[in-house]
């Protein structure tokens, strides 16, 4: 229960992700968590569904890239597809059923970000019980995947400055959760991009920065309306 949000921009990727917390029963309830995470200098991910599993996962990753010298986006994507399915079937094991049983029952979705050498900006999905798949332009993970997909679909285009993509993410976000109960809380945002450290996650950034932007556009949006259909209440 949540929307992750990763996209590409003209020198690398954004992710963006809200905070709020999900009760074991699915009832939202205002506590924070970590739903976004860096997995190496030029890599993360956002995560969503069954959290202990995406977590195990997301530590076991990153164990297993400390021994790894430079893997790029989709040799990670694959790591994290085998974690995942390993995982699985452990579950499955303890449990007398089957991995794509427990799966239906335990959901996880990971989307990876990444920036290769060779491939510039990257992303992939991965979902249980492991399977993994490229993504063009943009990814989105959650329950308020329609709703942020909405805006995603009708504002994205190929190569947009970073600033626009880092505006787009946090509307998308703001988008997801006034329609989604089970999004809320702060927005996390981070940036990989070459030239400047990699991963960089700013605390607060996207609160400050572009959710007062966000919030401006919809006030002008609605002024325009008035403008353009008046306030006359009277015509049918």
């Amino acid at each position: 229960m949540t929307i992750g949000i990763i996209i590409k921009f003209k020198d690398g990727v954004v992710l963006a992700c809200d905070s709020q917390a999900t009760a074991g029963g699915g009832a939202p309830y205002k506590k924070s968590t970590s739903k976004l995470e860096q997995l190496d200098t030029y890599h993360g991910l956002v995560l969503a569904g069954a959290e202990p599993i995406s977590r195990q996962v997301t530590y076991m990753l990153r164990e297993q890239l400390q021994k790894e010298q430079k893997a790029d986006t989709a040799k990670i994507a694959d790591m994290t597809s085998d974690l995942m399915s390993s995982l699985y079937r452990t579950y499955a094991t303890r449990f007398g059923k089957d991995a794509v049983g427990i799966a239906g029952e335990l959901p996880s979705e990971l989307l990876i970000g990444g920036w290769d050498e060779n491939g510039g900006p990257q992303i992939y999905a991965v979902s249980s019980p492991g399977i993994f798949s490229p993504v063009d332009d943009f990814g989105l993970i959650g329950s308020g995947t329609f709703y942020a997909g909405t805006i995603m679909k009708k504002e994205f285009f190929p190569n947009m400055p970073g600033n626009r993509a880092q505006f787009l993410a946090t509307r998308a976000v703001v988008e997801a959760s006034e329609m989604d109960p089970y999004v809320g809380g702060k927005i996390r945002m981070a940036t990989i991009h070459p030239r400047f450290q990699g991963f960089l996650e700013i605390p607060d950034y996207a609160e400050q920065r572009f959710k007062p932007q966000v919030e401006e556009l919809a006030t002008l949006i609605r002024k325009w309306e008035d403008d353009l259909f008046g306030r006359d209440e009277s015509n049918p």
